[in-house]
């Protein structure tokens, strides 16, 4: 398994996936999605295995961490362990790994964050909202995960996240 860069051109075919993957609180507008892909800390890698593109997940370079953004595995290949291949590949790759998860509510939220703790994600216990992406929206309480410990500095992490990713003031 490999990640290879997602090319510009390529991005309204991710951005589709996304819209199809995602619901749309949870989803950047295109025009964000090109400005941050060329901005040098954020960049989608295709997940590639058997010379075959079986998914894609964006990745934030930011210091002392990556945070994940997004993750979505193509629906014919999903329930083949290629998700659990993709969060180790990350773990191998970085040495801490950052992202957000939903609460657990409905059966699937379950079952993601189930996947998530099984791959050595640790579900840090401090609240945690998630920014909106556009005015007028709400922010969305989710969970912290991280690898390969709990966060030491949890609020210096959200505030980079915060500040960077999503070009806000943490508070």
């Amino acid at each position: 398994m490999k990640l290879i860069r997602v090319l510009t051109e390529e991005l309204p075919e991710i951005y589709s996936s996304l819209q199809e993957n995602f619901i749309k609180e949870e989803v950047r507008d295109f025009e964000e999605i090109v400005r941050i892909s060329c901005g040098g800390k954020f960049s989608f890698y295709h997940i590639v295995e058997d010379e075959q593109n079986k998914g894609f997940v964006g990745v934030w370079q930011l210091e002392g961490f990556v945070f994940l953004e997004y993750l979505v595995i193509y629906e014919n290949y999903r329930n083949g362990g290629i998700g659990g291949r993709v969060v180790e590949l990350i773990q191998s790759l970085y040495k801490t790994v950052v992202f957000e998860v939903e609460l657990p509510v409905e059966p699937m939220q379950i079952r993601r964050l189930n996947f998530y703790k099984r791959h050595a994600m640790l579900v840090n216990p401090q609240p945690y909202i998630m920014p909106p992406y556009r005015k007028g929206e709400e922010g969305c309480p989710m969970h912290i995960l991280s690898y390969p410990d709990l966060l030491a500095d949890f609020d210096g992490v959200v505030k980079k996240i915060y500040n960077i990713v999503y070009e806000r003031e943490y508070k």
